[in-house]
């Protein structure tokens, strides 16, 4: 279940052998993803719920109150909580960026996905980090686990340079 407009959650979620469902959000109500319409789109073979908060492209920000609602619908019928948080540290006004994992007493089963390459301005790096209880954590860890075995060339040449190497015959010195 993703509340759509949403940028390319689709091949991720279809990957993982799933359907994507999206929930629109209108223009005229600021984008706001209504729990009510949420929850009207959930069915049996619902198991996720993900959010971008805040959301690419719209820049739309959940409440503190919307996103404990949207937390308590996904509670009440037991689906996991996907978040993608990459995009934190670019709200300017409005109510203010709340990451899901400050409401996780009215549901435990989040995940939270950022991204230091957006936050960080790492561009190409592809660096994140994953935040969420250890019982959801083996299956990230699996479906990365082989996928996720190199990074950029930028990366470790920043990293030899952050530890002093010239970036030529450092084995051998």
């Amino acid at each position: 279940m993703v509340p759509a407009p949403s940028y390319f959650f689709d091949g991720m979620i279809r990957l993982a052998g799933a359907r994507p469902v999206y929930v629109p959000s209108d223009e005229s109500r600021g984008w706001d993803h209504v729990p009510t319409a949420v929850e009207a789109a959930i069915t049996p073979a619902t198991r996720a719920l993900l959010i971008c908060n805040p959301n690419n492209p719209t820049g739309y920000v959940p409440s503190r109150e919307r996103l404990r609602q949207l937390l308590i619908v996904a509670a009440r019928h037991g689906l996991i909580v996907f978040s993608d948080e990459s995009y934190e540290r670019y709200v300017w006004d409005g109510p203010g960026y709340v990451p899901q994992m400050l409401l996780r007493d009215h549901h435990p089963d989040l995940v939270t996905v950022t991204s230091l390459s957006k936050n960080y301005a790492f561009t190409s790096w592809r660096v994140g980090y994953v935040h969420a209880p250890a019982h959801l954590l083996e299956p990230v860890h699996h479906a990365f686990e082989w996928d996720a075995i190199t990074s950029s060339s930028t990366a470790p040449r920043s990293d030899s340079a952050g530890a002093g190497w010239s970036g030529c015959c450092w084995a051998t010195a």
